[in-house]
């Protein structure tokens, strides 16, 4: 049996509104870019530090933060969210 994954759009329409505590752009102070994030459609969960991954993991562990997400979503940030990265603070 093949798994069909649908590919998350990169950003969310202009015309939609957000989940709460998503953005649009990345807040001030965070990173950059969207491959810095463990959900980089909305900015949220940023994976730049090992502080920052631990929190990320934490937060996403949350009913009230993960139920937000697909199954097929939720999958690929914890997947994310545990890939090994080097160093960078």
């Amino acid at each position: 049996m093949k798994l069909i994954v649908k590919a998350l759009p990169e950003k969310p329409a202009k015309n939609k509104p957000l989940p709460t505590g998503a953005h649009r752009t990345p807040p001030k102070g965070y990173p950059k870019k969207r491959s810095q994030y463990a959900s980089p459609r909305e900015y949220k969960y940023p994976l730049d530090t090992e502080k920052q991954v631990r929190a990320a993991i934490s937060y996403f562990s949350m009913p009230k933060n993960s139920s937000n997400y697909s199954p097929e979503e939720q999958n690929a940030i914890c997947r994310k969210e545990s890939e090994p990265r080097g160093e960078s603070a």
